[in-house]
């Protein structure tokens, strides 16, 4: 398995990947989300035993500065709202959260493998998961995150077909958190996971 760290575009945080050695891949990705204030280079085991797996994996750098319930407290449509900005970088909470597309998740991940796609030459599999993912074909993509990232995850299972989801410690969303009262969202709440 190889394993490398790459810089982001301005950013402190870098961003992590790994992929099998010697013919093992099993044509399959891994997306794994860090929560809030990590860093991929240094939550890299659960990629790392992806790649012991035969998936490739990157743990792209993302504004997690901020978590969801100290931006939105009590407001359920923030929620979703907060997620679908961090993750695709559309407009739809106020400061502290302001993400372009190029800065989302998606926008990063894009780009990660456009770059391992180009520079990566000892595994050619990079050009044809770009191409699927650039397709927005996620079938062969088992997402994965801790904290918030588990919350970002499950946004993108519900909008894209994934190869699989798997959530650590989350999702964290709630209002009233520790209080009475203590709810999820309504995205979560009202979320029908058979339509």
């Amino acid at each position: 398995m190889l394993f490398r760290s790459m810089g982001g575009t301005g950013e402190v945080a870098r961003h992590f990947f790994c992929y099998p050695v010697g013919g093992a891949h099993n044509d399959k990705l891994l997306l794994y989300l860090v929560g809030t204030t990590d860093s991929p280079t240094q939550f890299t085991e659960f990629p790392r035993r992806a790649c012991a797996l035969g998936y490739a994996a990157v743990s792209v750098a993302y504004h997690n500065e901020v978590d969801g319930r100290s931006t939105c407290t009590t407001t359920s449509a923030c929620y979703e709202n907060f997620r679908r900005e961090i993750a695709y970088g559309l407009d739809l909470v106020p400061d502290p959260i302001r993400v372009s597309q190029a800065d989302s998740i998606l926008g990063r991940f894009l780009n990660v493998l456009e770059t391992l796609a180009r520079r990566e030459v000892y595994f050619p599999p990079w050009r044809s998961i770009l191409a699927r993912v650039a397709a927005r074909d996620f079938t062969r993509v088992a997402v994965a995150g801790h904290s918030q990232g588990s919350g970002h995850a499950l946004l993108i299972a519900r909008d894209f077909e994934v190869e699989r989801l798997i959530m650590l410690a989350g999702v964290t969303d709630r209002m009233n958190s520790g209080l009475a009262g203590n709810a999820a969202p309504a995205w979560i709440a009202n979320w029908d996971p058979s339509t």
